[in-house]
């Protein structure tokens, strides 16, 4: 009788907590969306996982701001290769995003001297593409990277 009771009284007692834990989650859910947390946190992941700053990129790719587009994209073609022979995808990611910020600011930079000095702008586009190939017999993986090059004038 006394078990019955008990586990009446825990039973009961579970399911206010749960009403009320779920009832304080909406909650604080609501004050959130009214305060625009979650939409300032959504914003600041997305600006900061695509955006890199010129002298970041500058620094990665240990250039100065003097450098010419060709030694830039020598230093690329480097470090993208070295990154590829050793199988670090994330710093071949910085390395990119590097160049990719550099070739913006190049562009812009270009524009405004279009008039004055550049008849014929150069943009380069490189397309890389890695084959990973997986032994499961011997648990053993092999990368190879393959790399195409066009060239746009405009």
């Amino acid at each position: 009788m006394a078990a019955r009771i008990l586990a009446n009284l825990l039973v009961m007692g579970s399911g206010i907590m749960v009403r009320a834990f779920a009832q304080a989650y909406r909650q604080a859910l609501a004050n959130a969306s009214k305060s625009g947390v979650a939409h300032e946190t959504v914003q600041n992941i997305r600006r900061g996982s695509k955006m890199i700053s010129e002298p970041e990129a500058r620094q990665i790719l240990g250039i100065t701001e003097h450098s010419t587009w060709e030694e830039i994209l020598q230093k690329y073609d480097k470090l993208f290769e070295n990154n590829a022979k050793n199988g670090s995808f994330y710093l071949q990611s910085k390395v990119h995003r590097a160049k990719e910020c550099l070739e913006e600011v190049y562009q812009k930079k270009a524009e405004g001297n279009v008039a004055s000095s550049m008849p014929l702008m150069v943009k380069s586009q490189r397309t890389t593409s890695i084959d990973l190939t997986v032994n499961p017999l011997d648990q053993t993986a092999s990368v190879e990277t393959n790399r195409l090059t066009s060239v746009n004038l405009k």
